[in-house]
């Protein structure tokens, strides 16, 4: 919506055309009473037409406000937030803050706006040491979790305190009868790699892996399939690629399923001897 403006340029035109013609009427030697008169009728047609104006401009603006407003009502489980993100915004605003907190601001909603752009398609980034996704997910499962993990990527977050927690959820999910298996990628079977295999077995985890160097590419990934309506994907975070994904987007579901098929039939069973 346009800023209001005090003087609408169509009145100002208006009233000094009728100023204009009352005063060359007077100088042609008319009536003065009609040169005046002619004045005031052009100056009121002119107000009438500009009154009608502004009230078109306001129907057409209060529309644009009930259609934002409806937008915001058919979200229903946002409608709160959506109003509260206006609200702080508007406050931002108001506030004469300088440009850096401007700046900031708007590189804050751009980024909300492409995390929601990726939420519409299914997938939402987050967090791959700190999300508590990944264990909400396995607490939901009700029938497989199938897995695969690098263990570059993944030796270190055993370790942390997610790590636990997500392992911990794997017990109470096996408990369920929920299925549970996983795929180590290894560039050697180091006595580590084997303490955390063996840690996971004893939950109930069915235990296999394979050598990275005996691999293609595109199935070295680090990802999870919970009850093949969920998907998590890792890339390393050691390569500073902070593209962990969360996805329902049945076409990344479709193809890390057969990745996992694939990378199944390549894998040796875990055995402690």
């Amino acid at each position: 919506m346009s800023p209001k403006k005090l003087f609408d340029p169509f009145l100002i035109a208006g009233t000094a055309i009728s100023i204009i013609t009352s005063v060359i009427l007077y100088l042609s030697g008319s009536d003065t009473a009609i040169s005046v008169l002619i004045g005031l009728v052009g100056s009121v047609v002119t107000l009438q037409i500009d009154i009608l104006a502004r009230v078109e401009r306001l129907r057409d603006e209060e529309s644009e406000a009930k259609i934002l407003y409806n937008r915001v009502r058919n979200a229903q489980s946002f409608t709160q937030s959506i109003f509260t993100l206006i609200d702080r915004v508007e406050d931002i605003s108001q506030s004469k803050p300088n440009t850096l907190l401007i700046d900031h601001t708007r590189q804050q909603l751009d980024e909300v706006n492409e995390n929601l752009r990726m939420v519409s398609a299914g997938r939402i980034k987050l967090d791959f040491w700190h999300s508590d996704l990944l264990i909400k997910a396995v607490e939901q499962a009700q029938n497989k979790i199938m897995a695969v993990s690098p263990v570059d990527i993944d030796d270190e977050w055993w370790k942390s305190s997610i790590g636990k927690k997500y392992l911990e959820a794997h017990r109470k999910a096996k408990k369920r009868g929920v299925s549970l298996t996983r795929i180590f990628l290894l560039k050697d079977l180091t006595q580590d790699i084997r303490e955390i295999m063996a840690e996971q077995v004893k939950i109930g985890i069915n235990i296999c892996y394979a050598y990275q160097n005996d691999l293609p590419s595109e199935l070295q990934e680090a990802f999870v399939l919970f009850d093949d309506d969920y998907l998590h994907r890792t890339i390393s975070e050691k390569q500073g690629d902070q593209q962990n994904i969360f996805s329902v987007n049945p076409a990344d579901i479709s193809k890390y399923q057969r990745n996992f098929s694939r990378l199944l039939s390549l894998t040796i069973p875990y055995s402690e001897n």
